[in-house]
């Protein structure tokens, strides 16, 4: 509710208390709210009423805004000379209340009154629509899909109602889409009525009601050939409508429409296929080796099923990411909840299979096949469908005497480590153990090129620095940058209609008027907990959550940007910064090398925590813009490495991309989010170019920036507070 409501709201209630005395009831309430405040609109009034509803109260319906605008754009397109809300609540008024050809038919006469006191002059039909219309609008109550649900009587109620030229827009769960749905739409269509269209809407888009999946599901009397599916958002809802009203596809952009298979009856549904499509392409260059369905290289069974166990057989869990054994023994729970696969080892050698099923990408395709409406499972008939990278039996070989090796290595470094532990005066028999694999230096400078440029920049300082002081200065510097860079990301992810911030605890926008070190580290933890407590949820909806907020189906990508351990080291360079800048008097060479070790030991744990977290995101900056077949072509520098010349790229995007803004790009989609200023990338003075300044404070109305690898000028003002007006809203309830 916004600031101006609340205000309105203590007026409201004392009037209301007059009136009513204590008992609420939402509809008297919203007429109170009307009469006080006459420019109050449908949808202002019945959030006001959600806001002080209590679990004996239900609260008033409302259309989600997407349907609202939806609805707009498509009466704007097909410009309809007769409308019909076929089953009103009132908040329909939003749609189109100067219509003169729009009739109302509310299923609740109460709800009729009060849509009256919004709409002056509606024409209420006494009884359900009789006659045709060009188009017709429900937003429907959402429940499984079957002959007792109001949302089927209704639908088929109207099919008479829907003019020969005419469209029907109606609201569903995603029930729609399931088997049950499936059947009675093609029933339907006996009576001459054809789903043609259905979008998935935003999740969460009736979040005041129910966390349940919703479509839109378009239908006319005329039958096309292919179903056309899309993923609505506010930034595609009119190219959408134009898309699906001129009967053509988005080359560019699928969630602006597209045209599907027979077996494909939602845009998500298309996604995951998509997206198991360009992970099996991937998985065949990185493995070296053909796809191959699991159908075809074993079969699978009970795991309980009676008979001697088998050498070529491996134990699949039902749970998505459970651990894949080798064996009875590996097993960890009820072997109920496990199948077994029995391979055909002149094709995959079992080990093999499990080491891969076992991998972070092996995983992440379990869970694109698993289903499941509350918890996700495994079926034997999906996991006959998976596709499975196979290489010729030899190179499997080499694929696990190279493992068997790195496990030996493993377990070699940690027995020096141990030795080292005991007798740290072995240390120079210990490093020349360790010489032939210590190649330290070449490695880490090929890290730093891959990092985005304005946490590179601070470690390439690091790197060529020979005086400890400013070695040590560096490292605390990319540090604390680090903590602003990942918490500009996760805010930048963050959608606070789909995700209850009340959660953020522990974080004030007020430390933020001059943030520290400590402040971003906290605002990192309580957003990557935020995440991760939604993609480990067991209610499937609230796992979907964290993929929408990253634009991303990989999961892997979500866990490294939010790892509870990165958040630890960030939050142990911070302490270790006030003990040894705040606390201690003169410090010598010899201190501080021993400082830097220990940052340095700090900085290669990170490394190991974040892996390839920036090949599968990247930083980018627009240059120019071209608008191009219902697309926007960006012309953007891709911001990596340390080196101020950027390769440079063209991306396609629905909205255009600001040449004054920064934008993370998401690799295994394509997408990008705006980010908040948190950091800047500048041109001047003229003698630098692509100096990066990172938030430090507010100040006098306007907002102080600090660089941490330009010297020439280490501070630098931007006019007004966006930064911290972010934060505030940000962490704001």
């Amino acid at each position: 509710m916004s600031n101006t409501l609340r205000e309105k709201e203590h007026t409201i209630w004392n009037k209301y208390h007059e009136e009513h005395g204590g008992f609420f009831e939402p509809v008297s309430f919203m007429e109170t709210a009307k009469g006080l405040y006459p420019e109050m609109t449908y949808r202002e009034c019945a959030e006001m009423v959600l806001m002080n509803s209590t679990r004996d109260n239900t609260p008033i319906p409302y259309s989600p805004e997407v349907f609202v605008q939806f609805a707009k754009a498509m009466i704007e397109q097909i410009q309809p000379s007769s409308v019909c809300f076929s089953y009103a609540d009132g908040s329909e008024s939003e749609i189109a209340p100067d219509m003169k050809g729009a009739d109302y038919w509310f299923p609740n006469k109460r709800f009729e009154q009060l849509a009256k006191r919004f709409v002056p002059g509606i024409k209420v039909l006494e009884d359900k629509p009789q006659r045709e219309y060009d188009f017709v609008i429900a937003d429907l109550p959402l429940s499984a899909i079957n002959k007792k649900s109001e949302a089927v009587h209704v639908v088929e109620a109207n099919c008479e109602n829907i003019g020969s030229e005419g469209y029907g827009i109606f609201t569903f769960s995603i029930a729609l889409t399931y088997e049950s749905g499936r059947s009675w739409l093609c029933e339907l269509e006996k009576k001459g009525l054809y789903c043609n269209a259905i979008m998935d809407m935003p999740l969460n888009s009736y979040g005041y009601l129910t966390h349940v999946e919703t479509v839109i599901a378009v239908f006319s009397k005329k039958k096309r050939q292919r179903l056309f599916v899309a993923s609505l958002s506010n930034d595609n809802i009119t190219t959408v409508v134009k898309n699906l009203v001129e009967d053509k596809e988005s080359d560019r952009n699928p969630k602006a429409g597209i045209y599907v298979d027979d077996d494909v009856f939602s845009y998500g549904e298309f996604d995951r296929r998509r997206r198991i499509e360009s992970k099996n392409k991937a998985l065949a260059k990185a493995y070296n080796g053909v796809m191959k369905e699991m159908s075809k290289i074993g079969r699978g069974t009970a795991a309980f099923d009676e008979g001697e166990e088998k050498s070529t057989a491996i134990y699949i869990p039902k749970n998505a990411e459970g651990k894949v054994a080798t064996s009875k023994d590996e097993i960890v729970s009820n072997i109920r909840n496990y199948y077994r696969f029995i391979v055909n080892e002149e094709v995959v050698l079992p080990r093999f299979l499990a080491f891969f099923l076992n991998s972070e990408e092996g995983k992440s395709l379990r869970k694109l096949y698993a289903r499941g409406a509350v918890v996700k499972t495994l079926s034997m008939h999906f996991i006959e469908q998976m596709m499975i990278p196979c290489p010729s039996i030899d190179i499997q070989l080499k694929y696990m005497s190279t493992l068997d090796q790195i496990d030996a290595l493993r377990t070699e470094i940690d027995a020096l480590g141990d030795r080292f532990v005991k007798i740290p005066a072995s240390y120079k028999n210990i490093l020349t153990q360790m010489k032939e694999i210590n190649n330290h230096g070449d490695r880490f400078a090929q890290w730093i090129e891959l990092l985005p440029y304005p946490i590179a920049t601070i470690l390439k300082r690091y790197s060529v620095s020979d005086n400890v002081e400013k070695r040590q200065e560096s490292l605390f510097h990319f540090f604390e940058a680090y903590s602003i860079f990942e918490s500009t990301i996760l805010s930048a992810a963050l959608d606070k209609k789909m995700i209850d911030c009340t959660k953020l605890t522990n974080v004030d926008p007020a430390y933020f008027e001059k943030a520290s070190f400590g402040n971003w580290v906290r605002m990192d933890r309580a957003l990557s907990k935020l995440y991760l407590d939604l993609l480990n949820s067991k209610n499937d909806l609230e796992q979907k959550v964290p993929f929408a907020c990253f634009h991303t189906a990989d999961d892997v990508m979500i866990k490294l940007l939010c790892n509870k351990q990165v958040c630890s080291i960030l939050e142990q360079a911070g302490e270790k910064r006030n003990l040894w800048k705040g606390h201690v008097g003169i410090t010598n060479e010899v201190l501080y090398k021993d400082h830097v070790d220990t940052l340095d030991n700090m900085l290669h744990k990170l490394r190991d925590n974040i892996k390839d977290l920036y090949e599968r995101i990247r930083l980018i900056r627009p240059l120019s813009l071209s608008f191009e077949n219902g697309q926007f072509v960006n012309r953007v520098e891709v911001l990596t490495g340390s080196n101020p010349i950027f390769r440079k790229e063209t991306i396609v995007s629905p909205v255009p991309l600001d040449k004054a803004k920064l934008y993370l790009q998401v690799i295994d989609t394509g997408e990008t989010m705006e980010l908040p200023p948190y950091f800047i990338m500048k041109d001047s003075p003229a003698d630098v170019k692509n100096a990066c300044y990172f938030y430090s404070r507010v100040e006098g109305g306007n907002t102080r920036y600090v660089s941490y690898h330009y010297d020439g000028r280490p501070e630098d003002t931007e006019n007004g507070e966006e930064a911290f007006n972010i934060i505030k809203e940000l962490l704001t309830n």
